[in-house]
C-alpha cells in the first residue's frame, strides 16, 4: 500500500449507499460523516462524568471509553475522505474497542464450577486471546484489511454471546435491565439499519432515504453508551464490598432536560468500593 495514496480521498475503494458530495464538495458522504459525531460527543461526556471514578477506582473506564471517541474520529474521517486511513481509523478503533471490552470485563460466570477463583482466572487467557488477535490485525492491515473483520468476529462475536448469557443466568435487577435490554435493542436497530443499506440501497435511494447508515452511527453511537454502563455494572460487582447492591447504583442521563436522549450513566455510593 502507498502512503501517500492512503490518504487520498476516495483511496479506500468502500463505499457505502448514499450519494458522495451532495452537500459539499469537501465531504464525501454528509450524512455519515455528521451522524459520526455523537460517538465522540457521549463518549467525551462520559469521560467526563466518571472521571471521580477512574480516578478514584478504575483508569481502565476511561481508557475503554477514549477509544469509543477514537472509533468516533475514525468514523468522520472515513466518511468525509473515504480514504484508507480513515477506513483504518475506523475498523481498528472498533476492534480494539472490543479487544478491551473482552480484555477488561470477559463475563466468566457462564462457565460451570462453583469456584469463583478458578472461573476468575479464566480471564488471562481470554485477555490474552483477544488482545493477540488485535495486535495480529493491526500489524496485519496494511496487507490484508479484511483482517480486520475476521479479528473482530473472533472477538466481538463471543463477547456479545457471553453478554447476553450472563444476563440469562446471573441475578436480574431492575438496574440491569434498564441498561442490558437498551444496549442489545439499540445495537439490533443499528445492525438492521447497516444491512438495510446494504442489501437494499436501490430501493432506499429511489425513495430518497439513502441514510441508514447514518441511523446505525445514531443508534450505535448511543447503543455503546449503555455498553459503557454495562460494562461498568457488572465490574463493580467486581470491586464493591457490598456485592453491587441495588441501591446504591442507579441510571441517570445527562443532561437530566433531555430524558432518554441524554448521556446515560450510572451513579452510585463511592463508600462500598475499593480501589483495585
Amino acid at each position: 500500500m502507498n502512503i501517500l495514496h492512503a490518504f487520498q480521498y476516495e483511496s479506500s475503494g468502500v463505499t457505502w449507499c448514499e450519494p458522495e458530495y451532495q452537500y459539499s464538495p469537501y465531504i464525501a458522504e454528509f450524512y455519515n460523516t455528521i451522524s459520526s459525531v455523537p460517538y465522540i460527543i457521549l463518549s467525551l461526556t462520559q469521560i467526563w462524568i466518571y472521571s471521580p471514578y477512574t480516578r478514584r477506582m478504575d483508569r481502565r473506564l476511561k481508557y475503554m471509553v477514549f477509544i469509543l471517541t477514537l472509533t468516533g474520529v475514525g468514523s468522520v474521517c472515513f466518511h468525509g475522505t473515504l480514504s484508507t486511513v480513515g477506513q483504518l481509523l475506523d475498523e481498528l478503533s472498533i476492534l480494539w474497542m472490543s479487544a478491551f471490552c473482552c480484555a477488561w470485563y470477559y463475563p466468566v460466570q457462564i462457565f460451570p464450577g462453583g469456584e469463583i477463583k478458578p472461573r476468575e482466572e479464566l480471564r488471562i487467557p481470554i485477555a490474552s486471546i483477544a488482545i493477540s488477535c488485535a495486535i495480529i490485525s493491526t500489524v496485519l492491515c496494511r496487507i490484508y484489511p479484511t483482517a480486520n473483520a475476521v479479528a473482530l468476529f473472533v472477538i466481538g462475536q463471543p463477547w456479545l454471546l457471553a453478554l447476553i448469557m450472563s444476563y440469562r443466568v446471573g441475578e436480574k435487577t431492575k438496574l440491569l435491565a434498564q441498561v442490558f435490554w437498551p444496549t442489545m435493542i439499540l445495537c439490533a436497530l443499528g445492525f438492521a439499519c447497516w444491512i438495510i443499506d446494504v442489501t437494499f440501497c436501490n430501493t432506499t435511494r429511489a425513495l430518497g432515504l439513502p441514510i441508514f447508515h447514518a441511523l446505525w452511527h445514531i443508534l450505535t453511537a448511543y447503543g455503546a453508551s449503555y455498553l459503557v454502563n454495562l460494562v461498568l455494572y457488572h465490574s463493580c460487582a467486581r470491586f464493591s464490598r457490598a456485592g453491587c447492591p441495588e441501591g446504591t447504583l442507579k441510571q441517570l442521563h445527562y443532561p437530566e432536560c433531555m430524558g432518554i436522549l441524554g448521556v446515560p450513566y450510572l451513579v452510585f455510593d463511592y463508600s462500598t468500593f475499593e480501589k483495585v
